[in-house]
């Protein structure tokens, strides 16, 4: 299932991680799209879903985390967000492969 129908058919409550806006602003500028386009897709996502903040104990969850997994700092940081609201992980990043609660997706889904 394509990921824009997972989110327009599901009833679960979804979040999204500040900086997984920007990896998607990122991802998608260097992939050739307009700055409209952009917009679109990234307004889609956020009123779709809550966005996870980040504070003093996800921060530190990151690190520990960080430490534990080898996981980037940004990558990190998002993975701490989702464990925090106690949600699980839907990415296309395959850093986060064998993580609990953390799907990774095919790129063609």
């Amino acid at each position: 299932m394509p990921l824009k129908q997972f989110i327009e058919s599901t009833d679960e409550l979804l979040f999204t991680s500040i900086l997984s806006m920007y990896e998607l602003w990122r991802r998608l500028q260097k992939g050739g799209w307009q700055e409209k386009e952009i917009y679109r897709a990234l307004e889609f996502v956020l009123i779709n879903s809550q966005t996870a903040l980040l504070n003093f104990e996800v921060c530190v969850q990151a690190a520990k985390e960080s430490l534990k997994t080898g996981l980037a700092t940004v990558d990190s940081l998002i993975y701490a967000s989702a464990t925090a609201n106690h949600a699980t992980l839907l990415t296309l990043d395959n850093d986060f492969r064998g993580l609990k609660n953390a799907i990774v997706l095919d790129a063609g889904n």
